[in-house]
């Protein structure tokens, strides 16, 4: 059921049903805090229409700088429509060494986790969703990761906004400036912080999670596609190993990964020998 509070923003049912009014909301340049990700790290991220208005909103709310540049909000579908992958040289170069696409690249990296890719920009998107690399190009970065999960509304809604709408949208965690992203167990938190701030808070009824536990395993790793040779420019909670089967010859400094690698590390090892009995572990939590 959708509620209006009596100040601040519309709650609306995270709900395959309400796919449609959110996008209403979307279209008219409101902003959205709304849950993401797969179940163990699902978070909520502030997302709207890649425009300079939205964009200016978004960094006052976050208190960023002027010059800091906004993500485009992720799913590997929106690349084609805000990159030149096809001048992207090091996105170009390991599809060329595998005998695959740009586009089925991407899509694996956004399989592997949490990411960021950083791809040349198409000349249409707003000043604030891009930034300018040291060859002098305009770049755009790609966060987030795949989900196909039945609860996770968020790339279901996506792909209708850009296939139906010819739409995309920019996005950042869901948090004030000096908070930590967050986490499904911390709706209520996140709805009294954020109601007076946001137009649309997308309210998940399932409480989906694993969390605190894995609270923190909701940094991206982000990768610097857009020279000759791919690059990790933030380690993030997923190893930057991992996606050099995808990105040949990819650069980062091991002795950085010391403070993740063991979480990361812990994490995989649990999902994948235990399974959905970790669940029942942390029930009492």
């Amino acid at each position: 059921m959708n509620t209006q509070p009596t100040s601040g923003a519309k709650i609306i049912n995270a709900h395959k049903d309400n796919i449609d009014e959110i996008i209403s909301y979307i279209l008219q340049n409101k902003l959205v805090a709304i849950p993401y990700g797969k179940k163990e790290r699902r978070v909520f991220a502030l997302v709207g229409l890649a425009n300079d208005g939205v964009v200016e909103r978004m960094k006052r709310i976050k208190s960023r700088e002027a010059s800091q540049g906004v993500a485009i909000s992720g799913i590997p579908d929106v690349a084609p429509f805000v990159a030149e992958l096809h001048k992207t040289k090091s996105l170009v170069n390991s599809a060329r060494l595998l005998k695959t696409t740009p586009v089925k690249l991407i899509h694996k990296a956004f399989d592997i986790g949490a990411v960021g890719l950083i791809l040349i920009a198409q000349d249409w998107l707003p000043k604030g969703a891009t930034m300018v690399n040291e060859a002098g190009e305009r770049t755009v970065l790609i966060a987030g990761e795949a989900s196909k999960e039945e609860y996770d509304i968020f790339p279901v809604l996506y792909r209708k906004l850009l296939t139906k709408h010819y739409k995309v949208m920019v996005g950042t965690s869901a948090n004030l400036h000096g908070e930590d992203t967050y986490n499904i167990k911390q709706q209520e938190e996140a709805l009294s912080k954020l109601k007076d701030h946001v137009d649309v808070f997308v309210y998940d009824g399932a409480k989906l999670g694993i969390f605190p536990l894995f609270k923190h395993l909701t940094s991206t790793t982000m990768i610097d596609l857009t020279s000759s040779i791919p690059k990790v420019v933030r380690w993030g909670n997923i190893h930057p190993s991992r996606f050099r089967s995808i990105f040949p010859g990819l650069i980062f400094e091991p002795k950085k990964l010391k403070a993740y690698h063991g979480r990361e590390r812990m994490y995989h090892v649990l999902l994948k020998k235990i399974g959905s009995p970790i669940q029942n572990i942390f029930k009492s939590e």
